[in-house]
């Protein structure tokens, strides 16, 4: 449990401070605002919801990344003519 700690908050930091930009540039709130904003956010999520509500919105975020990746792939394939020219 204390060799996992220092990854998992640094993991929570990075999303949190990735969320931070994307939301700033997406609009004119400054980028450090839109963190404090993230970091509030996952606190009341997880202080409300308890870790259950943690647990199941990683699960939740992991459906839709391998989904996205996916897409992605097939739309990467398409482009290079099929997905066995694309494995070439």
């Amino acid at each position: 449990m204390f060799l996992t700690f220092p990854g998992t908050v640094m993991w929570a930091a990075a999303q949190i401070r990735a969320f931070g930009r994307v939301m700033g540039a997406e609009s004119d709130v400054l980028v450090v605002t839109m963190i404090i904003i993230g970091a509030v956010v996952v606190i009341a999520d997880t202080t409300i919801g308890g870790l259950m509500a943690d647990a199941i919105t990683d699960f939740i975020q992991g459906v839709a990344i391998i989904a996205g990746l996916i897409i992605i792939g097939f739309l990467v394939a398409s482009r290079l003519g099929g997905i066995e020219a694309a494995l070439e």
